[in-house]
């Protein structure tokens, strides 16, 4: 029996110690993501949308890629997301198709506890702020699925009428996410909002935190220098994103 439980032990221990490789000198993890300017909230489709209107709409929406890189320091809980890259891919012979995705977040961070982020939504620049005034409200669900190798659960915030959609894996202990989204118990692998579907890369861990604080360093100087009249609350800008979502869903 005492065999046993050390055999038991043994695993549990390997496993800890492979999933959570922060434990020895790795200080911060850093995730990777892809992000397509569509989600399947966006589209107006039913069972009598053609195939064929269906494919060309998510292709269309496909043809812009974002990429994005998250850290976030294990201790502090400090953190950073930004924009690394934009890649567009015109669909073969239809390349005068395009699109102009509605929402981007350009770079987001925590300090102190608090949340900043730049985004523009149609073009117009919001610096937003979120304090502990504000809290995404998550339902976290019975449902699961493997993402990147790591068990995921499903959990939907509903806030200000804003549907989100997010998978979380409580392996990796970062409530720090994609867009400033936090209150989960675990890193977001995987998002999805009326706008934008975003999705796990790659997840690695480094000893590296200059990194991180440099990165952040630069964020918070360039928020502090561009936000002038454009700061908006977290909680302000989820009201307007509903209001223009009822709007848009009007139009169809």
């Amino acid at each position: 029996m005492m065999k046993k439980y050390s055999i038991i032990f043994l695993l549990s221990f390997l496993i800890i110690h492979n999933i959570f490789p922060q434990a020895g000198n790795e200080k911060i993890v850093i995730a990777k993501y892809i992000l397509y300017p569509y989600s399947t909230e966006y589209f107006d489709h039913d069972s009598e949308t053609p195939s064929d209107t269906k494919s060309f709409d998510i292709a269309l929406r496909r043809t812009k890629k974002f990429k994005y890189t998250l850290m976030s320091d294990f201790m502090s809980k400090d953190a950073t997301f930004t924009l690394d890259t934009l890649i567009t891919t015109p669909i073969k012979g239809k390349e005068s198709y395009w699109i102009e995705p509605e929402n981007v977040i350009y770079f987001g961070y925590k300090h102190e506890g608090d949340y900043y982020k730049k985004e523009t939504i149609f073009k117009n620049v919001f610096y937003v702020n979120n304090t502990s005034d504000f809290s995404f409200e998550w339902e976290i669900t019975n449902e699961h699925k493997t993402i990147a190798g790591l068990n995921c659960t499903k959990a939907i915030s509903t806030v200000k009428n804003n549907r989100i959609i997010a998978w979380f894996t409580s392996e990796i202990p970062i409530t720090y996410s994609p867009f400033n989204l936090n209150g989960l118990p675990g890193l977001i692998l995987e998002v999805e909002t009326f706008f934008n579907t975003i999705t796990i890369e790659s997840i690695s861990y480094s000893e590296d935190i200059r990194s991180l604080v440099q990165k952040k360093e630069e964020l918070i100087k360039e928020f502090e220098q561009e936000k002038d009249d454009n700061e908006i609350k977290e909680s302000i800008l989820m009201l307007k994103k509903a209001q223009l979502i009822n709007q848009l869903k009007m139009m169809r």
